[in-house]
Protein backbone atom coordinates (compact mmCIF):
# COMPACT_ATOMS: atom_id res chain seq x y z
CA UNK A 1 0.00 0.00 0.00
CA UNK A 2 2.87 2.45 0.73
CA UNK A 3 4.55 1.34 -2.51
CA UNK A 4 0.78 2.22 -4.51
CA UNK A 5 0.47 5.59 -2.39
CA UNK A 6 4.14 6.33 -3.37
CA UNK A 7 3.62 5.35 -6.93
CA UNK A 8 0.30 7.67 -6.88
CA UNK A 9 2.45 10.68 -5.54
CA UNK A 10 5.29 10.35 -7.87
CA UNK A 11 2.62 10.02 -11.04
CA UNK A 12 0.86 12.83 -9.77
CA UNK A 13 4.03 15.33 -9.03
CA UNK A 14 5.36 14.34 -12.66
CA UNK A 15 1.92 15.66 -13.96
CA UNK A 16 2.51 18.35 -12.01
CA UNK A 17 5.84 19.13 -13.15
CA UNK A 18 4.60 18.62 -16.62
CA UNK A 19 2.34 21.67 -16.56
CA UNK A 20 4.80 23.89 -14.52
CA UNK A 21 7.48 23.33 -17.83
CA UNK A 22 4.28 24.13 -20.39
CA UNK A 23 3.58 27.27 -17.93
CA UNK A 24 7.32 27.75 -18.15
CA UNK A 25 7.66 27.45 -21.77
CA UNK A 26 4.26 29.94 -22.50
CA UNK A 27 6.64 32.57 -19.72
CA UNK A 28 9.58 32.23 -21.97
CA UNK A 29 7.64 32.62 -24.70
CA UNK A 30 5.68 35.63 -23.75
CA UNK A 31 9.05 37.09 -22.80
CA UNK A 32 10.61 36.59 -26.09
CA UNK A 33 6.93 38.70 -27.46
CA UNK A 34 7.74 41.70 -24.85
CA UNK A 35 11.25 41.58 -26.02
CA UNK A 36 10.47 41.78 -29.56
CA UNK A 37 7.74 44.24 -28.65
CA UNK A 38 10.69 46.38 -26.74
CA UNK A 39 13.01 46.53 -29.51
CA UNK A 40 10.64 47.94 -31.62
CA UNK A 41 9.55 50.34 -29.61
CA UNK A 42 13.05 51.20 -28.57
CA UNK A 43 13.73 51.52 -31.98
CA UNK A 44 10.31 53.92 -32.74
CA UNK A 45 11.76 56.04 -29.56
CA UNK A 46 14.83 56.59 -31.49
CA UNK A 47 13.13 57.31 -34.62
CA UNK A 48 11.14 59.90 -32.53
CA UNK A 49 13.61 61.36 -31.03
CA UNK A 50 15.92 62.12 -34.10
CA UNK A 51 12.56 63.71 -35.76
CA UNK A 52 12.39 66.35 -32.36
CA UNK A 53 15.62 66.85 -32.99
CA UNK A 54 15.24 67.74 -36.62
CA UNK A 55 12.07 69.62 -35.73
CA UNK A 56 14.34 71.67 -32.81
CA UNK A 57 17.04 72.26 -35.36
CA UNK A 58 14.22 73.86 -37.64
CA UNK A 59 12.01 75.86 -35.01
CA UNK A 60 15.72 77.00 -34.29
CA UNK A 61 16.73 78.35 -38.05
CA UNK A 62 13.03 79.81 -37.87
CA UNK A 63 13.25 81.52 -34.52
CA UNK A 64 16.69 83.00 -35.87
CA UNK A 65 14.89 84.35 -38.74
CA UNK A 66 12.55 86.13 -36.72
CA UNK A 67 14.99 87.09 -34.05
CA UNK A 68 17.27 88.45 -37.32
CA UNK A 69 15.04 91.74 -37.63
CA UNK A 70 15.28 92.68 -34.11
CA UNK A 71 19.40 91.62 -33.34
CA UNK A 72 19.92 95.52 -33.05
CA UNK A 73 17.64 95.83 -30.15
CA UNK A 74 19.39 92.95 -27.97
CA UNK A 75 21.28 95.55 -26.31
CA UNK A 76 18.53 98.55 -26.20
CA UNK A 77 19.39 100.30 -22.82
CA UNK A 78 15.14 101.00 -22.41
CA UNK A 79 12.86 98.06 -21.59
CA UNK A 80 9.43 98.19 -21.12
CA UNK A 81 7.14 96.82 -18.15
CA UNK A 82 6.49 93.32 -20.05
CA UNK A 83 10.41 93.86 -21.41
CA UNK A 84 9.85 95.36 -24.83
CA UNK A 85 13.24 96.25 -26.74
CA UNK A 86 12.64 99.79 -27.23
CA UNK A 87 15.16 101.50 -29.49
CA UNK A 88 14.76 105.21 -29.09
CA UNK A 89 15.86 106.83 -32.27
CA UNK A 90 15.33 110.60 -33.08
CA UNK A 91 12.08 109.99 -35.29
CA UNK A 92 10.78 106.61 -33.43
CA UNK A 93 9.34 107.93 -30.70
CA UNK A 94 6.82 110.70 -29.36
CA UNK A 95 5.62 111.61 -25.86
CA UNK A 96 2.43 113.96 -24.97
CA UNK A 97 1.50 115.04 -21.33
CA UNK A 98 -2.26 115.93 -20.08
CA UNK A 99 -3.53 117.36 -17.05
CA UNK A 100 -7.06 118.45 -15.99
CA UNK A 101 -8.78 118.34 -12.90
CA UNK A 102 -9.47 114.50 -12.53
CA UNK A 103 -6.52 113.43 -15.03
CA UNK A 104 -2.68 113.55 -15.16
CA UNK A 105 -1.29 111.35 -18.16
CA UNK A 106 1.87 110.62 -20.01
CA UNK A 107 2.06 108.95 -23.20
CA UNK A 108 4.69 107.69 -25.18
CA UNK A 109 4.63 106.01 -29.11
CA UNK A 110 7.48 104.17 -29.57
CA UNK A 111 8.28 102.64 -32.56
CA UNK A 112 11.08 99.89 -33.99
CA UNK A 113 10.24 98.42 -30.51
CA UNK A 114 10.60 94.21 -29.84
CA UNK A 115 8.94 91.93 -28.29
CA UNK A 116 10.93 90.03 -25.12
CA UNK A 117 11.54 87.08 -26.68
CA UNK A 118 12.65 89.17 -30.02
CA UNK A 119 10.72 87.85 -32.68
CA UNK A 120 8.38 90.48 -33.51
CA UNK A 121 8.71 94.08 -34.26
CA UNK A 122 6.38 97.01 -33.99
CA UNK A 123 4.75 99.76 -32.22
CA UNK A 124 4.56 100.06 -28.49
CA UNK A 125 2.43 102.08 -27.16
CA UNK A 126 3.19 103.27 -22.94
CA UNK A 127 0.69 105.16 -21.28
CA UNK A 128 0.87 106.32 -17.35
CA UNK A 129 -2.04 107.83 -15.59
CA UNK A 130 -3.01 109.36 -12.38
CA UNK A 131 -6.93 109.56 -11.93
CA UNK A 132 -8.48 111.82 -9.40
CA UNK A 133 -12.05 110.98 -8.42
CA UNK A 134 -12.70 108.48 -10.98
CA UNK A 135 -14.76 105.14 -10.28
CA UNK A 136 -15.98 103.81 -13.64
CA UNK A 137 -14.63 101.62 -16.77
CA UNK A 138 -12.16 103.29 -18.69
CA UNK A 139 -10.61 102.59 -21.81
CA UNK A 140 -8.63 103.55 -24.86
CA UNK A 141 -9.63 103.49 -28.19
CA UNK A 142 -6.99 103.32 -31.21
CA UNK A 143 -7.54 103.90 -34.43
CA UNK A 144 -5.53 103.39 -37.22
CA UNK A 145 -6.09 105.38 -40.62
CA UNK A 146 -4.33 104.28 -44.19
CA UNK A 147 -3.54 107.47 -46.21
CA UNK A 148 -3.33 107.68 -50.03
CA UNK A 149 -2.36 109.56 -52.36
CA UNK A 150 -3.65 112.73 -52.35
CA UNK A 151 -3.66 112.68 -48.28
CA UNK A 152 -7.46 110.77 -48.20
CA UNK A 153 -8.01 108.85 -45.50
CA UNK A 154 -9.49 105.31 -44.50
CA UNK A 155 -10.18 103.75 -41.06
CA UNK A 156 -8.50 100.63 -41.03
CA UNK A 157 -8.71 99.25 -37.82
CA UNK A 158 -10.18 100.85 -34.58
CA UNK A 159 -9.60 98.69 -31.07
CA UNK A 160 -11.25 99.26 -27.80
CA UNK A 161 -7.93 98.43 -24.94
CA UNK A 162 -9.50 98.70 -21.77
CA UNK A 163 -8.24 100.66 -18.87
CA UNK A 164 -8.01 99.49 -15.39
CA UNK A 165 -11.22 100.52 -13.64
CA UNK A 166 -9.93 103.02 -10.81
CA UNK A 167 -9.65 101.29 -7.16
CA UNK A 168 -9.48 104.61 -5.28
CA UNK A 169 -10.28 107.75 -4.78
CA UNK A 170 -6.56 108.84 -6.14
CA UNK A 171 -5.31 106.30 -8.10
CA UNK A 172 -1.98 105.26 -10.01
CA UNK A 173 -1.23 102.63 -13.13
CA UNK A 174 1.18 102.19 -16.06
CA UNK A 175 -0.49 100.34 -19.21
CA UNK A 176 1.39 99.22 -22.48
CA UNK A 177 0.36 97.83 -25.69
CA UNK A 178 2.19 96.47 -28.36
CA UNK A 179 1.01 96.06 -32.22
CA UNK A 180 3.16 94.42 -34.40
CA UNK A 181 3.81 95.70 -37.93
CA UNK A 182 2.57 92.58 -39.69
CA UNK A 183 -0.84 92.99 -37.93
CA UNK A 184 -1.85 96.25 -38.63
CA UNK A 185 -4.31 96.19 -41.65
CA UNK A 186 -3.45 96.65 -44.98
CA UNK A 187 0.01 98.34 -43.80
CA UNK A 188 1.51 98.31 -47.25
CA UNK A 189 4.75 100.05 -48.72
CA UNK A 190 3.53 102.45 -50.78
CA UNK A 191 0.90 103.31 -48.03
CA UNK A 192 1.72 105.87 -44.65
CA UNK A 193 -0.66 104.53 -41.41
CA UNK A 194 -2.06 107.10 -39.24
CA UNK A 195 -2.92 106.55 -35.46
CA UNK A 196 -5.39 108.59 -32.95
CA UNK A 197 -6.06 107.88 -29.84
CA UNK A 198 -9.25 108.85 -27.13
CA UNK A 199 -9.00 108.00 -23.71
CA UNK A 200 -12.76 107.58 -21.70
CA UNK A 201 -14.59 107.35 -18.42
CA UNK A 202 -17.81 105.71 -18.40
CA UNK A 203 -18.43 106.72 -21.88
CA UNK A 204 -17.04 110.56 -21.87
CA UNK A 205 -13.54 111.76 -23.71
CA UNK A 206 -10.90 112.50 -21.29
CA UNK A 207 -8.22 112.60 -23.70
CA UNK A 208 -7.56 112.46 -27.55
CA UNK A 209 -4.12 112.31 -29.11
CA UNK A 210 -5.03 113.72 -32.89
CA UNK A 211 -3.96 111.78 -36.02
CA UNK A 212 0.27 110.59 -35.80
CA UNK A 213 1.36 109.55 -39.52
CA UNK A 214 4.15 106.83 -39.12
CA UNK A 215 6.03 105.08 -42.27
CA UNK A 216 8.60 102.76 -42.35
CA UNK A 217 11.88 102.95 -44.94
CA UNK A 218 11.08 101.15 -48.29
CA UNK A 219 8.31 99.84 -46.50
CA UNK A 220 10.74 96.97 -44.74
CA UNK A 221 8.83 97.73 -41.30
CA UNK A 222 12.04 97.73 -39.64
CA UNK A 223 13.09 100.96 -39.22
CA UNK A 224 10.30 103.33 -39.00
CA UNK A 225 9.82 107.02 -38.19
CA UNK A 226 6.85 109.06 -36.86
CA UNK A 227 6.34 112.11 -38.99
Amino acid sequence: EQLALLTRLNSSNETKIAAIKADQQGLLRRIDGLAARMAKLEHRVDEIDSHVSELDARVSRLEDAFIRECLDLRRAPVLGADEFRVKESPDGWIADRFESKNLTLDLRLLLNSCTGDMTQRGLLIQLSLVTRDLDKDMSLYATFKGIRSGGTMSVLSRQELPVARPGYSVDGQVTEWFFPYDEIPDFSSPDRIALALVLTHDGEVLYTLPDRVLSCVFGQRVNCRWR
